[in-house]
């Protein structure tokens, strides 16, 4: 799929070859969309790809608003969804009219539950990174008497809030995958949401909200509480200084978030590739500190380098916990996979021989509660 703009297409059509490599990529592509693009662009692009057809070919258009009358003017056929309110002069245009959308409903569930799913995925990762650093910086204000004082590098904390947080975010919803994706999930997943008013399912709540405090119990407070006066460096034999602490949980917090976006059923090889790159951007961060003497101590002290190998193996267990829950989880749902299939299958097929026939979910025993009974 192909996705253009309307100042795009200003620059395509300006010249005769970006014309020819643009047709070409249309016909290779299996689908092309455009967003922005005004009527006159329509009827320019619609006469381009005429004069790209073959003998026996035909260009179509769909128009739902009288702008797109352009469009219909340089049209073969031109197919109207407009059914309220039409003129007698759009009216004349139109070949053929459609009643209803049931033809099209298969396209409007695939296509809106992917941009539903990228939703649902940033927002639960949203949730996570709010709660995490809500425990932790709690904490730490309470153990330093509310002194304003930040458990990280000076510069660090800022970026990871604007810049770095949100780019992972945003790489992890885009390419989000999980089991059965192309059938059980979508089915499951994907036709839920659709007559859901709630933007993520509860039990990915719970879920998200287990693995915050299994991080901060488990993962941050051990360590916290334990006396940071005690691990000595190797060189000069100086106790650890604020700063090394600081550079100690900038390595933490990255690592975490890093093992929270790879806790996902399916690896998608260039979404964690892009999501390292970031961590290490992350990671880069500790050499903020003036005269790199925390930096130093850090990785001169044993005792901090052996704890952060065994919170990372901690995450790891987390993430086989949850990997072996949700396996469960899909297990207990699988009773519902024959009814979705049903569904699935009556859309894909356009079962709708009779125009007037409403197609509901109601028409269908409700197996799960949080199912609207909107007619599609």
């Amino acid at each position: 799929m192909v996705i253009f703009t309307g100042r795009a297409l200003v620059e395509i059509l300006r010249d005769q070859t970006m014309q020819k490599s643009f047709m070409t990529l249309a016909y290779i592509s299996d689908m092309m969309v455009g967003s922005e693009i005004t009527p006159l662009q329509k009827q320019k692009l619609l006469k381009i790809a005429k004069s790209y057809i073959g003998e026996g070919e035909y260009a179509a258009a769909i128009v739902a608003t009288t702008e797109d009358q352009f469009m219909a003017n340089e049209a073969d056929l031109v197919a109207n969804f407009k059914t309220k309110g039409k003129s007698a002069d759009f009216q004349a245009v139109s070949d053929v009219t459609f009643k209803d959308f049931s033809a099209i409903s298969y396209l409007l569930f695939k296509h809106g539950n992917q941009i539903q799913m990228r939703l649902s995925k940033a927002a639960q990762a949203f949730f996570y990174r709010s709660l995490v650093t809500f425990l932790i910086l709690s904490t730490y204000m309470i153990e330093s008497g509310f002194s304003g004082a930040m458990p990280y590098t000076n510069f660090y904390y800022f970026v990871f809030m604007l810049f770095l947080a949100p780019g992972e975010i945003l790489i992890y919803a885009i390419f989000y995958k999980d089991y059965a994706y192309d059938y059980l999930y979508r089915i499951f997943g994907h036709y839920k949401y659709n007559f859901s008013f709630s933007l993520v399912e509860t039990e990915y709540v719970v879920v998200d909200s287990i693995c915050a405090l299994f991080d901060w119990c488990i993962i941050y407070i051990p360590f916290e509480l334990r006396s940071y006066n005690n691990p000595i460096s190797i060189i000069d034999g100086k106790n650890i200084s604020k700063t090394a602490y600081n550079c100690y949980q900038v390595l933490l917090m990255q690592i975490t978030f890093f093992f929270y976006f790879k806790n996902t059923n399916v690896q998608v090889i260039y979404s964690l590739n892009m999501l390292l790159i970031f961590t290490i951007v992350g990671i880069a961060m500790i050499f903020d500190d003036d005269g790199l003497v925390g930096t130093t101590q850090l990785f001169t002290c044993p005792a901090l380098l052996f704890t952060i190998v065994f919170q990372t193996l901690m995450l790891q267990l987390r993430n086989t916990i949850v990997e072996v829950m949700s396996k469960l989880v899909v297990k207990r749902y699988s009773r519902l996979l024959d009814w979705y299939a049903d569904v699935e299958e009556r859309l894909s097929f356009e079962e709708y021989e009779d125009p007037n026939q409403t197609f509901t979910i109601q028409q269908y025993p409700p197996l799960y509660t949080k199912i609207n009974s909107a007619t599609i």
